[in-house]
């Protein structure tokens, strides 16, 4: 009898292993996405409970700076408060300190390099925690915390009244917590710049200086915040800021 079976021909094997490696390579592409996407939501999960883990300790009286193990990512250049605050006491910046925040460091490093999260923090307990996040277009830096600059334009300047030696008031109520104690401020109108803000009253309308402010009209800090309180790996001189991209930008 004459034999009925068949066989694949060399083009149908052509074309069936360059469907099998097409499909192949879309899976593989989906499934690299995906895994980097797990990564990125494992890091955001991670800095974020750090974040919530400073806060805990802030509420039981720790202070701010100790979160940084080390000053690997200081800025080169920093202004906090109207001023340059002093290294390592008012201001570090570096690998968080886990021992401190009493969390488990092996839980929280980076999931694909182990490089621990980077905290900056300043006295006064302002913080922020960071993460690279993967990017096809380069990592994108992943920031949280407490931390927001203020300027030294019209929208960051006070107008002050009820002037004495010790004590000016704000003329508006809108500007309460623009000024804080602490802060080195420019007094227009008054001769001694910069002043240093010794109190703040509890309603915030009441600002105690450290010179006799008479002839006051409005008050601003002596000099712009810093953009971020970390500074980039092998770019200190750059300020880590969420959402931005790129070579240079990044915490680690």
């Amino acid at each position: 009898m004459k034999s009925t079976k068949k066989a694949f021909t060399l083009v149908e094997l052509i074309v069936v292993i360059t469907i099998l490696a097409i499909l192949g390579t879309i899976a593989f592409i989906s499934l690299g996405s995906y895994t980097g996407d797990a990564r990125n939501a494992k890091r955001t999960d991670g800095i974020s409970k750090i974040a919530t883990s400073i806060e805990n300790a802030l509420i039981d009286g720790k202070t701010a700076v100790s979160f940084a193990a080390n000053d690997a990512s200081r800025l080169t250049s920093i202004s906090v408060a109207g001023t340059t605050p002093s290294l390592g006491d008012e201001y570090e910046a570096g690998d968080a300190n886990y021992s401190a925040l009493n969390i488990k460091a092996a839980d929280f490093v980076d999931p694909n390099t182990d490089a621990p999260y980077v905290v900056g923090a300043t006295s006064a307990n302002n913080y922020e925690v960071a993460a690279s996040l993967e990017d096809d277009a380069g990592d994108t830096a992943r920031v949280m915390g407490n931390w927001s600059p203020r300027g030294t334009d019209a929208a960051d300047t006070v107008a002050v009244e009820n002037v004495t030696t010790t004590t000016v008031e704000l003329s508006n109520a809108g500007d309460i917590n623009k000024i804080r104690k602490g802060d080195s401020v420019t007094i227009a109108g008054a001769t001694g710049s910069p002043f240093e803000v010794l109190k703040v009253s509890r309603d915030g309308e009441t600002i105690t200086l450290n010179a006799d402010p008479t002839g006051a009209t409005s008050l601003v800090l002596a000099a712009p915040e810093s953009a971020g309180l970390i500074g980039a790996e092998g770019a200190l001189g750059t300020a880590v800021i969420d959402g931005v991209s790129g070579a240079g930008t990044q915490p680690y």
